[in-house]
């Protein structure tokens, strides 16, 4: 018999080893990862918005076409206009929602973020539900977008946490609402986050890079947003959706050589999910009533579970947070920025603001002449206040007598000089600061104008003739400078001006 040969039986029992070993790893694979819950919840979304980036393919197109079904008005981002248009049209058969359109969108750009957030608030009256859906998986580049970071990581979380921040105030006037950052099960991987290494190579924080980082990311994300959200009435969410078999792999690439990778990508198409059923997940979160008042919470699928551990270090998120909002606004956009500080410390305290003590890598670089003035400021009282002391001791008036008893005296102008100059001073200073938050040149240069008035009335004054104060009488326009860019800060705040 041919199994009487050792070499042909030996071989036989090899390859039945291999097989049953290909079929275990196949099946426990499926069984990990191959399974999802359908979500059971009849919620109508009715006169609902959603925003999915990334939502003309994969788990994102799924999604659109659920909740499309479900009555929402649904709007898909992306690079490509061709594919943008041929999901949209799919979309519309596959539900009979005509309320659906795509916007380009780059989240490697932030340009485009803003122009997208731009346009978005001033077409639409409300959004409920934002899916940060898109994302690239590509292990072996090491391509830097423009704006100096790794361009997965710019992509998978940087672009969605600027995105993010752009429309919670129209996320805010829709609550109860849904924020939803879609991560992944490789955020399980990181063991740690370099935030240390700023710069290397021309590439900002190069220790976060790469999909694995940028999922885990996401994930912290949602868990101080959440924190700093609370009683907002805006949910938000973290999810794992599952190994999906999407187009996300078909630029899969790694250094690995070609055979393995192939055979990855044969063994991971065979137990990932479709993207229906991947959907299935995010559909729950965005749709799910029981989630209201759970926000923060990382979900694997429709299940609630913990993530890794390091999203529970509220000094590494907390220093994370940090990072993104001191390098997602570009000094075109800074001034911008410091307006948002004031805007949402307020009330419930939406947003928690960064430490004071970079509050200086945040305000515009000329704001540092206004930091200028209101020293200079300083001096000048020092110099009033110095004048006054001395003409105590020249005239002999003693503390805490103010005036002279003789009426019209010097000592009395000098005092009167000092005295006028503090009664303004708080203005002064309010406004100068204030104001330098718009218009830093200007309002600095008002200043100076301000004290060079003060220093010309405290002149005049001092020559007992009280008439001559108004040799300093043009400080007061800077003074009006000054009260008209305060004003303008004000209307700003208001909502009255646009930009």
């Amino acid at each position: 018999m041919v199994l009487d040969n050792p070499i042909v039986f030996y071989t036989l029992v090899a390859v039945s080893i291999f097989v049953i070993y290909v079929c275990i790893i196949l099946v426990g694979g499926k069984f990990l990862y191959g399974w999802t819950r359908h979500c059971k919840s009849r919620t109508r979304l009715f006169g609902k918005t959603v925003v999915i980036t990334g939502g003309s393919t994969g788990v994102g197109k799924e999604t659109a076409v659920d909740l499309a079904e479900r009555g929402a008005r649904i709007i898909i981002t992306t690079r490509n206009c061709t594919r943008g248009e041929e999901a949209v049209k799919e979309i519309k058969n596959r539900t009979g929602n005509y309320n659906i359109e795509w916007m380009e969108l780059d989240l490697t750009n932030f340009d485009s973020i803003h122009k997208f957030a731009t346009r978005i608030k001033q077409s639409e009256i409300r959004l409920d539900i934002l899916i940060n859906c898109a994302a690239i998986v590509d292990f072996s580049t090491t391509n830097v977008t423009k704006n100096g970071y790794d361009y997965i990581f710019a992509t998978n979380y940087i672009g969605h946490f600027l995105l993010t921040y752009l429309l919670l105030d129209l996320l805010k006037l829709s609550v109860p609402s849904r924020i939803i950052n879609v991560s992944s099960v490789m955020h399980m991987l990181p063991f740690d986050l370099d935030l240390k290494t700023i710069c290397d190579n021309g590439v900002k924080y190069p220790g976060l890079s790469g999909y694995m980082v940028s999922k885990l990311a996401l994930v912290m994300h949602a868990r101080s947003l959440s924190q700093r959200l609370t009683g907002s009435g805006v949910s938000v969410f973290a999810i794992n959706p599952g190994l999906v078999k999407t187009e996300l792999y078909i630029p899969f690439k790694s250094k690995m050589p070609t055979c393995f990778r192939k055979m990855l990508l044969w063994y991971l198409r065979k137990i990932s999910l479709t993207p229906k059923a991947g959907a299935q997940g995010i559909i729950y979160a965005a749709v799910e009533e029981s989630l209201q008042g759970s926000s923060g919470i990382y979900l694997d699928k429709s299940k609630v579970v913990d993530g890794n551990k390091l999203t529970k270090n509220e000094g590494l998120c907390q220093q994370l947070w940090d990072m993104s909002i001191m390098h997602i606004f570009s000094k075109k956009t800074r001034r911008n920025f410091v307006w948002c500080l004031f805007e949402e410390s307020q009330g419930k305290g939406i947003l928690k603001m960064v430490a004071l003590s970079k509050i200086c890598e945040i305000l515009p670089k000329d704001y540092g002449y206004v930091i200028l003035v209101g020293i200079e400021s300083t001096f000048v009282n020092m110099w009033l206040a110095y004048n006054v002391g001395a003409a105590r001791k020249k005239y002999e008036v003693k503390y805490p007598v103010m005036y002279h008893k003789e009426d019209g005296h010097v000592f009395n102008c000098i005092q009167r000089a000092h005295q006028n100059t503090l009664e303004t001073y708080p203005q002064f200073l309010m406004t100068l600061f204030i104001g330098g938050l718009q218009y830093p040149r200007i309002s600095a240069g008002a200043g100076v104008l301000y004290l060079l008035g003060r220093i010309l009335y405290a002149k005049g004054y001092y020559t007992g003739d009280p008439d001559k104060r108004w040799w300093g009488e043009f400080g007061g326009l800077g003074f009006f400078i000054l009260i008209g860019n305060s004003i303008s800060f004000a209307c700003h705040q208001l909502g009255c001006f646009t930009d």
